[in-house]
């Protein structure tokens, strides 16, 4: 499963309101909260467009670092 918690620390990184970051990746600023919020996750498309907006403000991003997959085995964990 893919999680999409970290859009919000993206879009602070890059220092612009969800409606500017809406309009630099051509997308809708609701579709922005819904990603913020972990109700549905930008396809690749949207993830590029955010990729390369970043890079155009300086700040460098991977797809890695836009998906994030939960670890298996979360530190803590006990093995069974």
């Amino acid at each position: 499963m893919i999680v999409m918690n970290t859009l919000l620390a993206i879009r602070k990184r890059l220092k612009v309101s969800q409606t500017e970051l809406a309009a630099a990746i051509d997308v809708t600023q609701s579709a922005i909260s819904q990603y913020e919020l972990d109700v549905c996750v930008p396809s690749l498309s949207v993830a590029r467009k955010l990729i390369k907006f970043a890079a155009e403000s300086g700040v460098d991003l991977t797809l890695d670092s836009i998906y994030q997959v939960p670890s298996e085995n979360p530190v803590g964990a006990q093995e069974a």
